[in-house]
C-alpha cells in the first residue's frame, strides 16, 4: 500500500518522463527509467501545482488573509493614514454582510470595504504588505525546481507577493517559462496550445490575482474575480479541460471565486492531491474526482513535507538517471532564509543579504564548474544577478564581480584572456597549457580553506548560521561539484543553431542524456564523432556499456581539457580511439554524432561559449545542411592539431577541411 507523499511522488516523475521524451517512446522509458511496477503509470496528461497564502505564510511568515486585514484596519495602515472612522468602517461590512450575505471577517470582505474610502490607498499598503522578492525559502526553491525540470507543467500562484516570482527567476531565467499576470502576457499560440492534450512549450506560470510590483493588476473582489481578462480565463480553462489533471494545491483552500468556475469543468479523470492543514470542502458544482490530503501540521511542516515529497521523487528513479538535486536550495534557505527579518520592511537587511547571497552564489558556482570558471558564467547568473542589485541599494560595494573571486581566494588564470577565469586552487600546474578542470580529490583537499573563506566573507548573522549547518556547507559544495556541470534551456532568439536546420530541441537534461544514450544504442554506425568540454560523460558505465556492445568502433574526440585523456584511452583501448585537444576559449560548438563510414546518421548538437552553464540542445538528423556539422569537426581537428604544436595560426580554408576529412575517412 503506498502514501500519498508516494504517489504523488510517482505521479511528478512519470510527469518528468513524459516532458522529455517523445509520446511513441514514454511506455518504453519508463519501464527503463523508472522503479516500481511498470503498470498504471496513469492517464494524467499534466501536473498544475496551485499555490496560496498558506504556503508564502510558511516560507516568510507574510500574513495570511485575516491577518492582513487587520493589519489594513490598523492604526499603522487604517485610521491614521485613512482617516477611517471605525463606526464608517464597520457599518460598510454590516451593509456588506446583509445585502451580499459576505463574513464581514473574510480578507475578501474587508477589502471591500475599505474599497469604498479609496482605492489607490488600499493598492498602495497591499503592496507594502506583500511587496517582497527577497527572502529565499525550501518551499519556493523546491516549487521552482520541479517547474523547471518538469516534474510539473505549470505553477498557478494566487497570491500577490513575488517571493515564487523571485524563486522562479532564478531557477528558470526569464527566457525559459512565460509568466502570465494579465491579457497583454498570454501569446496568441498559447490560447489554444494548451488546449490540446499534450503541451511541449516553455512551462509556464500565472498570477491571475495579479502582482505587488503592478498594483493595478490585483485583482481582490469578487467583481474583478468574474472579471478575469477573456484570454487569461481562456488559458485556465485550456488547462484544465482538454486532458486529465493532476492539481497539487499548495496551502491553498480552494476558495477562490473564478478559479471555482474555472474547475466546474475539469477533465473526468483529473484527481486532486492537497498539501495542506485539511482537507477543503468540495464546491457543490464541481465534478467528483478523486482526492486526498497529505497532512500539513506543526511538526510536519510544509517544508519538511515537501523535502520528504523530493526524496519520494528520487527514489522512483533508478541510478542511472536520477534527477538534479535540490541540495543548493537546501544550503540557501538554511543560511540566508532569516536574513531578512521584518516581514512588512524588505529594505531593512536587504544590503546585507544581498552581498552574503553573491558570496554564497560564487561558492556555488565554482564547485559546479568543477573548480575552474569564466568570469562570464558569473556575470550571467545568478551571481551576477544578485551582485547588480547589490550594486543598487549599496554604495559602497565592490566595482566588480571579479573581486568577490579574490575575495574568495580564487586563483585567476594566467592561460586565459585578461581577468576571465578563475580556478580554487591555491597555486598553478604550470605542467599543463590546457588542464584547467580541478580533479575531485584536489577539489576536496581545497574545500576546507575555500569554505572558511566563504565563511570569512558572510554577514556577521549569517557566518553564526553557517556554524550551525554542521556539514551541510560541504555535502552541498560537493553535490555541486559531483553533480552535471550544464543545465538546459529553451532556444534562444538569434541563435545561429537555426542555419543547420536543427529545430528539434531537447527540454530537459532527463531527454539529453535518454537521447545520448538512444543514439548510441542505434544499429548501423561505426564512427563517433565528439567536441566536448572533458569528454568525462563517455566515462559512465551505461554509455562505455553501449558503445563496447558494438564491434571495434573508431572514436574521434575534441576537448577543451584533457583530464579523463588517459582514463578514456583506458576505457576504450578495445576501440580506436584518438582525442585531441582545442582550449575552450576557441570553439563554442558542441556535438556528439554517429556516422556510418563517411555518412552522418544521427547526433546532438549545442553551443556553449566560454564555458557556460546553459545549453540549448538540439536533435541533429542526416540532412544537407547537419552535413555541414562535417566540415566543422574537421576544422576543429586542425585547429586542435596545430594548437598541439604550439601553432598560433589557427584560421582555416575550405581547402584544409576537404583534406582534412578525406583524412578522417581512410582512418578505419
Amino acid at each position: 500500500m503506498t502514501t500519498p507523499i508516494e504517489r504523488l511522488a510517482r505521479a511528478l516523475a512519470v510527469n518528468h518522463v513524459r516532458a522529455s521524451v517523445a509520446a511513441e517512446r514514454f511506455n518504453d522509458t519508463c519501464r527503463s527509467s523508472l522503479m516500481g511496477s511498470t503498470r498504471n503509470w496513469g492517464n494524467t496528461q499534466r501536473v498544475i501545482i496551485v499555490t496560496g497564502a498558506g504556503a508564502s505564510h510558511a516560507a516568510a511568515g507574510l500574513p495570511l488573509g485575516r491577518e492582513a486585514a487587520d493589519l489594513l484596519c490598523s492604526s499603522q495602515f487604517g485610521k491614521e493614514n485613512w482617516k477611517l472612522e471605525t463606526h464608517e468602517f464597520s457599518a460598510e461590512l454590516e451593509r456588506l454582510a446583509i445585502q451580499f450575505g459576505l463574513d464581514r471577517e473574510e480578507f475578501e470582505t474587508r477589502l471591500l470595504a475599505l474599497r469604498k474610502f479609496g482605492e489607490q490607498r488600499l493598492l498602495s499598503d497591499l503592496t507594502r504588505i506583500y511587496g517582497r522578492r527577497d527572502h529565499p525559502s525550501f518551499v519556493y526553491d523546491l516549487i521552482a525546481h520541479l517547474l523547471k525540470h518538469r516534474f510539473c507543467d505549470a505553477v498557478i500562484n494566487f497570491n500577490f507577493d513575488e517571493l515564487l516570482d523571485q524563486a522562479i527567476d532564478d531557477e528558470l531565467g526569464e527566457e525559459n517559462y512565460l509568466r502570465v499576470v494579465s491579457d497583454g502576457d498570454v501569446p496568441n499560440d498559447l490560447q489554444d496550445a494548451w488546449s490540446r492534450p499534450r503541451y511541449s512549450g516553455r512551462p509556464l506560470y500565472i498570477k491571475p490575482h495579479g502582482t505587488a510590483s503592478h498594483p493595478q493588476t490585483l485583482r481582490f473582489t469578487r467583481e474583478s474575480y468574474y472579471l478575469l481578462p477573456h484570454a487569461l480565463a481562456r488559458m485556465l480553462q485550456g488547462l484544465f479541460q482538454a486532458a486529465p489533471v493532476l492539481l497539487v494545491p499548495i496551502g491553498f483552500r480552494m476558495q477562490s471565486s473564478e478559479f471555482s468556475s474555472i474547475l466546474r469543468k475539469l477533465h473526468r479523470d483529473s484527481r486532486i492531491t492537497y498539501i495542506n492543514t485539511a482537507l477543503p470542502e468540495s464546491p457543490k458544482d464541481q465534478p467528483s474526482v478523486p482526492r486526498e490530503l497529505i497532512r500539513v501540521t506543526r511538526r510536519s511542516t510544509l517544508e519538511s513535507v515537501l523535502g520528504q515529497l523530493w526524496k519520494a521523487v528520487t527514489k522512483c528513479f533508478r541510478d542511472t538517471l536520477c534527477p538534479r538535486g535540490v541540495e543548493r536550495h537546501r544550503f540557501v534557505s538554511a543560511l540566508l532564509g532569516s536574513s531578512i527579518t521584518s516581514p512588512l520592511d524588505e529594505g531593512e537587511g536587504l544590503d546585507s543579504y544581498l552581498g552574503d547571497r553573491v558570496v554564497v552564489e560564487v561558492g556555488l558556482a565554482i564547485a559546479k564548474a568543477k573548480g575552474f570558471i569564466n568570469i562570464a558564467q558569473l556575470t550571467n547568473g545568478r551571481a551576477g544577478y544578485y551582485f547588480s542589485r547589490l550594486q543598487e541599494v549599496d554604495p559602497r560595494a565592490p566595482r566588480d564581480l571579479s573581486n568577490y573571486c579574490d575575495i574568495l581566494g580564487l586563483v585567476e588564470e594566467p592561460k586565459s584572456y585578461g581577468r576571465q577565469a578563475y580556478r580554487i586552487l591555491d597555486h598553478i600546474d604550470t605542467s599543463s597549457r590546457t588542464t584547467l578542470i580541478t580533479s575531485r580529490s584536489r577539489f576536496m583537499r581545497q574545500l576546507g580553506g575555500f569554505m572558511a573563506k566563504m565563511k570569512a566573507a558572510l554577514s556577521p548573522q549569517s557566518s553564526l548560521h553557517w556554524d550551525r549547518l554542521a556539514r551541510l556547507p560541504r555535502k552541498t559544495l560537493m553535490a555541486m561539484y559531483d553533480g552535471d556541470e550544464v543545465e538546459t534551456e529553451h532556444p534562444r532568439k538569434g541563435r545561429f543553431s537555426r542555419p543547420f536546420g536543427l529545430t528539434s530541441y531537447l527540454p530537459t537534461l532527463t531527454a539529453f542524456k535518454l537521447r545520448t544514450l538512444s543514439i548510441l544504442q542505434s544499429r548501423g554506425w561505426n564512427r563517433l564523432l565528439v567536441v566536448a568540454e572533458s569528454g568525462q560523460w563517455l566515462l559512465e558505465d551505461r554509455i562505455s556499456h553501449a558503445i563496447s556492445l558494438k564491434p571495434r568502433k573508431h572514436l574521434h574526440l575534441i576537448v577543451a581539457d584533457p583530464i579523463y585523456a588517459n582514463e578514456l584511452t583506458r576505457r576504450y583501448e578495445d576501440h580506436s580511439i584518438e582525442i585531441n585537444v582545442m582550449p575552450w576559449w576557441l570553439h563554442n560548438q558542441h556535438f556528439t554524432l554517429v556516422l556510418s563510414g563517411a555518412d552522418l546518421l544521427d547526433g546532438l548538437y549545442y553551443e556553449r561559449r566560454l564555458r557556460a552553464l546553459s545549453i540549448s540542445v538540439f536533435d541533429v538528423h542526416a540532412s544537407p545542411q547537419s552535413r555541414s556539422l562535417l566540415e566543422t569537426f574537421a576544422a576543429y581537428r586542425i585547429i586542435s592539431q596545430r594548437f598541439e604544436k604550439n601553432s598560433t595560426i589557427f584560421t582555416v580554408s575550405a581547402s584544409d577541411v576537404r583534406s582534412e576529412l578525406r583524412d578522417l575517412w581512410r582512418k578505419n
